[in-house]
Formats: structure tokens, sequence, C-alpha cells
């Protein structure tokens, strides 16, 4: 039965679906920022920008460079914008669909738990491979809602 989370994730794949593509395909931003990029092909210069941003000349030379490194605010970045006759569109593209990314991280989790209890089985050989790998999907499909399951690695169990 599909949970309230896996709705909200298969929702989010389906609006996203496409941007990984074309986000890796044009770059994060240009080499030298947005609002230069945008600033030059409007002809504007950075004193014209300064005065319909309300800030110094120098101020959006260092906007610039701050956007280039990675360093500016996003409320920065939107007063820019803004001065540009832009919008900002801020987004996060997942690389692969989160389902995808849940049901992994859980048949992790599940991989280690049941590895744990069947070690000495294991070592022995009595396990039967399918019916471990039954086990593990099964403990997966149980997992993967449930809270904790991204401490991977802290030590401690999805609750």
């Amino acid at each position: 039965m599909p949970t309230i989370r896996s709705s909200i994730r298969r929702r989010i794949d389906e609006r996203l679906a496409g941007l990984d593509a074309l986000v890796r395909s044009s770059g994060p931003r240009p080499p030298s920022g947005w609002i230069r990029t945008i600033r030059q092909a409007l002809g504007m210069s950075t004193y014209e920008l300064a005065e319909r941003m309300g800030v110094s000349q120098p101020r959006v030379t260092q906007l610039e460079r701050a956007e280039t490194i990675g360093t500016i605010r996003l409320g920065t970045l939107e007063q820019a914008a803004e001065a540009l006759n832009c919008a900002v569109c801020y987004l996060l593209v997942p690389r692969e669909p989160l389902e995808q990314m849940v049901h992994q991280q859980a048949l992790v989790w599940a991989s280690e738990m049941v590895a744990s209890t069947l070690d000495e089985g294991l070592r022995k050989g009595q396990a039967c491979q399918e019916g471990v790998r039954k086990e593990v999907y099964e403990l997966a499909r149980e997992l993967v809602d449930r809270r904790g399951l991204w401490r991977h690695g802290l030590g401690t169990q999805p609750v």
C-alpha cells in the first residue's frame, strides 16, 4: 500500500522528470554568473544596475564575484534579479528519482540487518540465497518510510 510520502515522492519525481538532463546539459550557471551574463546581454553597466538595486557600483562587482564563487545570498540574488526584470528559480534537482533513492537506501539497511542475523549461517553456507534475497526485499519494503532510514553508517537502525 503506497504511503503518503511515497505519493509525494512520485509527484515530485513526475514534476522534475527531465530537469536533471536539462541542468546537466546547460550547467548550473554560466561561468561569469547569471547576474553578469544577463546584465551584459541587456547592455546594462554595473553602474546602471547599481542604481536600479540602490547599491554602489563596487557592490554590484562584489555581488557578481560572489555569485561566481557560490557565496551570494539568495535574498541578494533575488534583489539583483528584480533589478534585471528576472525571477530567481531556486530548485534542487535529484540525480535519480526520489522513489528509487529511498528504495535503494531501504535495501542497503535490509541487507545489513539480514546479514547480521544470518551471519553465522552464511559463513557455513547453510542459508538459501533465494530465501535471503526474498527476506531482504520484504524487509526493505517495510523500512522504506520508517524514521531513521537515512542514518546509515551512524550505528543506528530505522525505528
